[in-house]
């Protein structure tokens, strides 16, 4: 691009156009990558960094890929467990799992035998 705009055959704006849309793809992983990841942390740094890097300049792939991530965004929050701060001094922390309830399906299944019942 800057070749190209030392040239003349492109202008200022559009050699800036150029070389923002090769820091877009540039990275690495994408938004849908972390998603398919289930990354949320990812999954949100990499959207806003999308969307500072002149996100009304991306193509028709990177505007559908960017729509694809932020659509699972939904679905990856909620595949999270959001915990407060430990106390101070706590060395260890264990979570029991008691029921989990997603989509409609339930674990574990309402008629499952309890914990410990003898069968």
């Amino acid at each position: 691009a800057e070749q190209l705009a030392g040239a003349g055959w492109l202008l200022p704006e559009q050699r800036d156009a150029v070389q923002r849309a090769v820091q877009r793809d540039c990275i690495v992983p994408t938004p849908l990558e972390f998603a398919r990841q289930c990354d949320l942390v990812g999954l949100r740094a990499g959207l806003e960094a999308k969307r500072a890097m002149a996100i009304d300049e991306m193509d028709e792939a990177e505007q559908e890929e960017y729509a694809a991530a932020h659509q699972q965004m939904p679905a990856v929050v909620s595949a999270h467990l959001c915990i407060g701060a430990a106390p101070e001094g706590t060395k260890s922390m264990r979570l029991r799992l008691a029921g989990i309830s997603l989509g409609g399906s339930l674990w574990p299944a309402p008629d499952a035998p309890s914990e410990g019942a003898s069968g």
